[in-house]
């Protein structure tokens, strides 16, 4: 969808990208500078992505791969009330169901808040299964099976408790009706 995200500093004020939601992706970069690859943006810099989502398909690439987001470049990059629905990730290092992580010199950088990830992430170095890494995170639930040897943070739910609505309860957004789990 979109290479690069710069809302020109509107931290909180306006979200840059809303309600948008990629279905079935087959984003595969390969090669030695395959970076900063989600489905729906590759970077965000100054930037806020709200309610979106991508559901089904594939995001695979070497460094910073994301479900939604490849990388963040500063701490004003904001995914809140976002989801992965399961797309299948695949990325070497900083890889993530909904953020792969941030830049290569500072991967800490970013917040990932009340987002969720049912799809299945794989890497070889600093991955997990809403997020590689990132510099705050609140309220992100994943699915216990979406990420077995990586750093998973947040709550882990089996997928009875993603069908019985206890997931849900673990956002802090009212999202239940939105991402029921089949």
């Amino acid at each position: 969808m979109f290479g690069f995200i710069d809302n020109d500093r509107a931290y909180y004020s306006t979200p840059s990208v809303s309600s948008l939601i990629v279905k079935n992706p087959d984003l595969e970069q390969t090669g030695e500078n395959s970076c900063a690859i989600g489905s729906i943006a590759g970077t965000i810099s100054f930037g806020y992505l709200f309610n979106c989502g991508v559901e089904g398909g594939t995001v695979a690439g070497n460094d910073n791969v994301g479900g939604l987001v490849g990388q963040t470049l500063h701490n004003t990059a904001r995914i809140y009330a976002c989801y992965n629905a399961g797309t299948a990730v695949f990325g070497d290092m900083l890889a993530g169901g909904v953020l792969g992580g941030g830049t290569a010199a500072s991967p800490e950088l970013g917040e990932v808040e009340s987002c969720f990830n049912t799809g299945t992430v794989t890497g070889t170095d600093t991955f997990g299964s809403v997020f590689g890494e990132c510099g705050t995170y609140g309220a992100c639930v994943y699915l216990d099976t979406s990420c077995p040897d990586g750093y998973n943070y947040g709550i882990s739910c089996t997928a009875e408790q993603f069908r019985n609505g206890y997931a849900a309860s673990a956002l802090s957004f009212d999202g239940y009706q939105r991402w029921q789990y089949n």
